[in-house]
Formats: structure tokens, C-alpha cells, sequence
């Protein structure tokens, strides 16, 4: 299921035209810290989940 989070969260990003690094700075996490949710390496907490949703 983490996976399958992290792919709706990656082509989500990819439909808005964004980069990992605009999503990272409008939620407050580096780079790298962002791109290991989207690859399912990190869980993401609701609160991230709930800022991704606002974004």
C-alpha cells in the first residue's frame, strides 16, 4: 500500500508540472527527504499527506 501512496503522490506531482524540489520547499523538507516518499522509502505522516493535499 506505501507504494502504491507514493506512485499517486509521484504522477500527482508529474501532472501539475512540478519538480521534487518545488513540492520539497512548499512543504519544508529537503529534497532528498521528499524524494524518499515518493519512492516508498519513507511512510508519509497524515500531516505531510494533509500539506501535499492543500499544495
Amino acid at each position: 500500500m506505501k507504494e502504491e501512496v507514493a506512485e499517486k503522490i509521484r504522477l500527482t506531482r508529474l501532472a501539475k508540472n512540478l519538480s521534487q524540489q518545488n513540492v520539497a520547499d512548499e512543504i519544508g523538507l529537503t529534497v532528498a527527504a521528499y524524494s524518499n516518499i515518493e519512492r516508498g522509502i519513507t511512510d508519509i505522516s497524515i500531516t505531510r499527506l494533509f500539506q501535499l493535499l492543500k499544495f
